[in-house]
């Protein structure tokens, strides 16, 4: 029932993986990570992490035996264990339902370092979000959100503001008398573009080969701005959540899948 993953492959993961931050005093399993094995020959296994308002799950090659089963281990842990192992080497991981404690051993180089944790059970981990119904094309999305942002309020009372607004290509109404056949959208910018402000300053960026459909609100996001450093081609979709709630955009990076909750409200 053991899971291998090579160190290197595991250390750039839990880079990924800890922009957003695993870790909670009052709820313990927000600190774990969900660890599964490969399903067939010729599939990856994942890592996945979920704070709530934002998910992400990277695909690891790994390799585990017959009787291996996804498991939640700390995330501290096996970030801890792919920094110590040596470059070619690989962190295992023990997690047996019917042994106590399960463990995730490294070879250091040095020494073969072994450390148990406190198993928690994977139906207690946050179900994560769905896939979206459609993937499209992000264009440079991610990259005109990254520039953006720092335009964006970090007035904690400014809500609304403290994210980046994407507006989709405005299209005229024909059958609208009022406002006149001229109308403009709010920015006065006639194709999708990117609009982040804090009250005093405005950016108001195009975006291009975007085929998203819908006006959403995309929050700070520490993993977003890491994936449009990596400038890999996107594929974005939306989510739609429980009446009450924003939705949830979902962006696709080459073997990384980020999920996070828009802003809730219309943008001014």
């Amino acid at each position: 029932k053991e899971i291998q993953i090579e160190s290197t492959a595991l250390r750039d993961a839990c880079a990924m993986l800890a922009k957003l931050k695993p870790q909670s005093a009052t709820l313990p399993v927000l600190a774990y990570a969900l660890l599964s094995p490969p399903v067939g020959k010729d599939d990856h296994g994942t890592l996945a992490v979920n704070v709530l308002d934002e998910a992400m799950r990277v695909n690891l090659a790994m390799t585990a035996g017959k009787l291996a089963q996804p498991c939640l281990v700390p995330f501290a842990l096996l970030k801890r264990a792919a920094k110590g192992a040596v470059e070619m080497g690989a962190v295992s991981v023990m997690a047996d339902p019917g042994k106590v404690p399960p463990t995730v051993a490294w070879d250091a180089g040095y020494a073969r370092m072994e450390e148990a944790f406190d198993p928690i059970d994977v139906d207690e981990f946050p179900p994560m979000p769905a896939q979206p119904d459609a993937w499209l094309p992000a264009g440079n999305l991610l990259a005109q959100y990254a520039a953006a942002l720092p335009f964006a309020s970090t007035d904690e009372c400014r809500h609304i503001l403290q994210g980046v607004a994407f507006f989709t290509a405005w299209q005229p109404d024909p059958t609208s008398k009022t406002p006149p056949a001229d109308q403009r959208p709010p920015s006065f910018q006639p194709g999708a573009h990117a609009v982040s402000t804090d009250g005093r300053r405005i950016e108001c960026r195009p975006v291009e080969g975007c085929g998203l459909a819908s006006r959403v609100i995309i929050p700070a996001c520490d993993a977003l701005l890491m994936l449009a450093k990596q400038g890999k081609d996107a594929m974005v979709g939306m989510v739609a959540c429980d009446p009450g709630y924003a939705g949830t955009l979902v962006l696709q990076a080459g073997q990384v899948t980020h999920w996070s909750r828009t802003v809730d409200g219309s943008y001014p």
